[in-house]
């Protein structure tokens, strides 16, 4: 039986860095309306994903790129990130 949960910002994140590899504020925009992406990157980085960041210049100013640097890692801490959603509750 397949869970029904609703995934956390992070796991949206984590999940299109491993897809894709990088992402902008742009994208996390369009694909879930979240202004909140450089706090999600920070709350990724203290789980101990390795992202840096670049900065491209776009027109009137630069924006942030954020760039999963190890993909292995990464899907390591996603499944650590799911398996502590998925305890139950008080243990």
């Amino acid at each position: 039986m397949k869970s029904t949960y609703k995934k956390t910002q992070k796991e949206k994140v984590l999940e299109h860095l491993l897809k894709v590899g990088s992402m902008t504020v742009a994208d996390a925009i369009s694909l879930w309306y979240s202004w909140r992406l450089p706090a999600t990157i920070g709350e990724l980085i203290k789980e101990g994903v390795q992202i840096k960041s670049i900065n491209e210049p776009h027109p009137g100013g630069y924006h942030a790129r954020y760039i999963l640097k190890d993909h292995n890692l990464g899907k390591d801490i996603l499944e650590e990130i799911r398996n502590r959603r998925n305890k139950p509750k008080g243990h």
